[in-house]
């Protein structure tokens, strides 16, 4: 195993995750509903397909609100006022991007599970970039930028 590369055993984890989060009841064809849990394989990878896609979006959204809200004091603002601190709304507007692209893109997210592996080293990769950026940034800030 390498670094960035998820296992299945990761794979697992992950599932087990997003199952506790999203675990209500279903319909299915006939009108019946039924638990997440006992959900075909299919439609569960779809879910965890979808739901990766929501975290990596959720992480650029985090990483570019950060630093943007550095950048742009009025959006920093703007976050304040509505939520009452930026961090809660940075928190509260990624968990909106997490859920709604989770809940929303898995009609259009494959079942296959070279898609969910090729997601969670994107995930992997785009936490890792993240957090080089906010760190980089903040570095810059400190020690070579004149203000």
């Amino acid at each position: 195993m390498s670094l960035g590369v998820p296992t299945v055993h990761h794979q697992v984890i992950l599932l087990t995750f997003l199952v506790s989060l999203i675990n209500k009841k279903f319909r299915n064809e006939r009108g019946f509903t039924r638990s997440l849990i006992i959900m075909d394989s299919t439609k569960k990878i779809q879910y965890i397909n979808s739901f990766a896609l929501g975290a990596i979006l959720a992480v650029i959204f985090i990483a570019i609100a950060t630093i943007g809200g550095e950048l742009h004091s009025p959006f920093k603002q703007w976050l304040k006022l509505t939520f009452f601190h930026h961090w809660i709304g940075k928190g509260v507007l990624s968990l909106i991007i997490f859920f709604a692209i989770g809940l929303f893109a898995r009609g259009l997210m494959s079942n296959k599970q070279s898609v969910t592996h090729f997601l969670l080293v994107c995930l992997s990769w785009v936490i890792v970039l993240s957090m080089f950026s906010i760190f980089g940034f903040y570095f810059y800030e400190v020690f070579f930028a004149v203000h």
